[in-house]
Formats: C-alpha cells, structure tokens, sequence
C-alpha cells in the first residue's frame, strides 16, 4: 500500500503542476486517466477472483467505481491533440545553460 501511495501522489502532484498548462502536459494527463482505468480494471479482475473463493475484499466496488470515474473525467477533459503546421522544422532541443 505505501508504494501504491507514493505513486499516486506524485502523479496527483504532477496532474495539478499540469493544469496551468494542459494542452502542454496532454500525454501526462492521458498517463493519468488511463493507469487509474487500467488500476480499476485490475481491481475488478482481483474482486471478481476473491468472490470466487468466497472471500471479499474490502476496497470493493467503491473504489471501483471512484477510479474509473476519475479516469473517464481526466479523458473527457483531455485538451485535443494540436496538430503541428505541415513541413514545421522540428527544433532542436534546448539545454541548460551552465
């Protein structure tokens, strides 16, 4: 649980660092909605296999339900993808100046 924790908020924090900007940070934002539908997917797989040796878990179908609402609201609110001008040179990688 502590690593599922620490996960979470680091992206929690780096989700909100992306709001300023989302159209900048879209591919955080859609590594956001889709590990918390994959996260949700996964805990259904492991409820649906506990009821089946007739034991139950706890962080079920609340939990469910929250991540797969937190994952459909963050692609619902994903900027759409901005193309880039046709024949745009791809500019070359800027570094910190020391």
């Amino acid at each position: 649980m502590p690593m599922f924790l620490s996960l979470n908020t680091t992206l929690g924090v780096c989700l909100l660092l992306a709001v300023k900007q989302p159209a900048k940070h879209r591919l955080m934002i859609a590594y956001g909605a889709w590990s918390s539908l994959a996260h949700a997917f996964t805990m259904t797989i492991m409820s649906a296999q506990a009821v089946a040796h007739g034991m139950h878990r706890q962080d079920s179908p609340q939990d469910i339900v929250m991540f797969v609402v937190i994952g459909g609201t963050l692609l619902t609110l994903l900027p759409a993808k901005q193309a880039s001008p046709a024949g745009a040179p791809i500019s070359e990688p800027r570094f910190a100046e020391r």
